[in-house]
């Protein structure tokens, strides 16, 4: 998943194997569906947007679409001929798309759009020619990515969205790829491989394109890993030998990961952060559903499945357990491929959530002095719908005033909207 060290690698077979001699390692418990976790109050998954590449069996080029998470509203974002233009990534309002684009060399750069697919801005590094996996930061502000330079040398840094202040958050021996900040910013989950021969790899280069296909190295392994977003205090999720985890994603509450595991095809699961719990999401051995997104809503998943006889592959979305599996994409045609972040809010419909009784709570005598609450915007004391209206008109225009700014960083965003979720229907 992070970058190739040959033309061709082959599938380690013997990979599988171990991973059943460390399946105690994973603690991975049976196919049984468990309950979703249920953040209150959710955006709807419904009124949400997911990004996603799509290229033809020539290879010719690939293009970027968007779609509604009932598989409606299919649209062509980015659409640039005999340009490869994939790893796209949503930022966590909806508003802005970071791709990766291949120039004939293999080299490549980071693009930033807005929703509508206007290109803003290209981040091109001349010390570092090869970069991939962009990630925003929740403020927008920021990407954080894989950066390799024509020696192999490669890390996790980041840089501001407008090609300012590059610093290295991750470099560790092997080589580390980034794939979720947490939704307070204070959190990078990636993966590192470790040791063995050979390398895994997203995209294999194909002539003068970009082959995406994930591959499997001789030996070693990869470990999914948390560290805060400044690249300290690292911590191995995994810890597995001979095991290949991938494509971590993290639920919207930040307290578990979806992931995939190779074992001679790929399956989902779900690991809780807090015990290490494993739990297996898919179990299809026919076909490999690997990229996972989270809805922003944590309530759904959306990711990609193929067969290993054509290797077409189609977008799809389920619960949280792995029921209620919808078909988005079909065009056999072409092969559909998420990045990381690929679903999130559309800016164009926030819904505020459907009110909820409050509770009739003992008058305050008149000589106590109300505690102040912290989703609270007009000053009734309580956070309610009003208060959501006044957050929705403040961040969707520009803002004459900041009376939404709950958290006093100076900017109307979607952590002021997390003091507000937090605190409503309390009181």
């Amino acid at each position: 998943v992070l970058k190739t060290s040959g033309d061709a690698i082959s599938t380690d077979q013997p990979i599988g194997k171990r991973l059943n001699a460390h399946s105690s390692l994973l603690a991975v418990t049976p196919i049984t569906p468990t309950p979703a976790i249920s953040p209150t109050p959710p955006i709807p998954s419904e009124n949400g947007k997911i990004v996603f590449s799509s290229f033809p069996i020539s290879y010719s080029d690939s293009e970027i679409y968007v779609v509604r998470p009932d598989g409606s509203s299919r649209a062509k974002l980015i659409s640039r001929p005999s340009t490869w233009d994939s790893q796209s990534s949503f930022s966590f309002d909806g508003k802005k798309i970071a791709f990766v684009t291949y120039d004939l060399n293999g080299k490549s750069s980071i693009i930033i759009a807005d929703y509508q697919g206007k290109l803003l801005s290209t981040i091109a590094l001349s010390s570092l020619p090869y970069l991939s996996y962009p990630l925003f930061t929740p403020d927008g502000n920021n990407l954080i990515f894989f950066g390799s330079d024509e020696t192999s040398n490669d890390s996790i840094y980041q840089i501001s969205t407008d090609g300012n202040n590059l610093k290295t958050l991750i470099d560790e021996p092997g080589s580390a790829a980034p794939y979720a900040v947490s939704s307070d910013g204070t959190k990078l989950v990636y993966i590192l491989y470790e040791g063995g021969a050979g390398s895994v790899s997203l995209y294999q280069k194909q002539g003068n394109q970009q082959k995406p296909i994930q591959s499997q190295g001789g030996g070693g392994n990869t470990e999914i890993y948390m560290a805060n977003i400044d690249g300290t205090e690292r911590v191995n999720l995994t810890n597995t030998e001979d095991v290949f985890e991938y494509d971590p994603t993290l639920l919207p509450n930040g307290q578990s990961i979806i992931f995939s595991i190779w074992n001679n095809n790929y399956d989902l699961y779900r690991l809780d952060i807090a015990d290490r719990k494993v739990t297996r999401v898919t179990n299809t051995p026919a076909l490999n559903e690997n990229m996972p997104s989270v809805s922003p809503d944590g309530t759904k998943i959306v990711f990609v499945s193929y067969n290993t006889t054509d290797y077409i592959s189609h977008i799809y979305t389920m619960n949280l357990d792995g029921s209620n599996q919808q078909q988005m994409t079909s065009d056999n045609t072409n092969y559909d491929y998420l990045g990381s972040h690929a679903w999130a809010i559309d800016p164009e419909h926030i819904p505020a959530p459907s009110p909820t009784p409050t509770a009739t709570s003992t008058p305050i005598p008149p000589t106590a002095t109300p505690t102040p609450v912290p989703g609270d915007i007009n000053g009734n004391n309580r956070a309610d719908l009003e208060d959501f209206t006044i957050w929705k008109n403040e961040f969707s225009q520009p803002p004459t005033t900041k009376t939404a700014d709950l958290n006093k960083d100076g900017k109307v965003d979607l952590l002021d909207y997390s003091v507000w979720r937090n605190e409503y229907g309390k009181g």
